[in-house]
């Protein structure tokens, strides 16, 4: 029996708890609330920044450091979209 793993609000909060320690603004959101299976990628909000359309860019060490995250400490290999700005699990 396979048992479908999906990225929790939990585990995001851990994850971000790790990029804030690092003094990164991005931050991992569900997409559509807690139940949606996708993550966006986004920056912190900041009252000195629009983020209605935002465009962000992370760099291979970031995501690298996300699959890494979900593979070692969950055993989760994540899947993107297209453009690299949501996920979810394999």
């Amino acid at each position: 029996m396979i048992t479908k793993k999906y990225v929790t609000v939990e585990m995001m909060a851990d994850f971000n708890n790790a990029l804030e320690s690092k003094g990164s603004i991005i931050r991992l959101y569900k997409k559509n609330g807690e139940q949606d299976i996708t993550t966006d990628i986004k920056i912190v909000k900041d009252v000195y920044l629009d983020l209605e359309y935002q465009t962000i860019n992370p760099t291979k060490k970031f995501y690298g450091e996300l699959e890494n995250f979900f593979l070692t400490k969950y055993g989760i290999e994540l899947i993107y979209n297209n453009t690299g700005s949501c996920f979810w699990a394999k």
